[in-house]
């Protein structure tokens, strides 16, 4: 009965190789499942990160102060100042800040 040729009208579709999806759907079941669970603790971490920050520049706010790179008179003052800067190296401590 099996080797009988059978016919069917209409158009054909290619459903695919199905056994070949089982891994890639565990696969990404298993990154999607890590992503779900550690985007809380990213998230918590910065803002962690974010508040810690707030405070310590709140603590020391009165005693840090702008200047004016086009006027030398205020850059020789012996007052703090706040600079801006993506790469800072320093062998000195800052006892308002707290780092040694």
């Amino acid at each position: 009965m099996n080797t009988m040729p059978t016919f069917r009208w209409g158009r054909s579709v290619y459903t695919g190789d199905r056994k070949g999806n089982g891994c890639l759907a565990v696969f990404l079941f298993i990154i999607y499942a890590i992503f779900l669970l550690g985007l809380p603790f990213f998230i918590f971490k910065i803002e962690f990160n974010y508040l810690t920050d707030m405070a310590s520049f709140f603590e020391i706010k009165q005693s840090v102060h702008d200047i004016d790179l086009g006027n030398k008179r205020s850059l020789m003052t012996n007052q703090p100042v706040h600079w801006q800067s993506e790469n800072i190296e320093s062998d000195v401590s800052d006892q308002a800040f707290g780092t040694t």
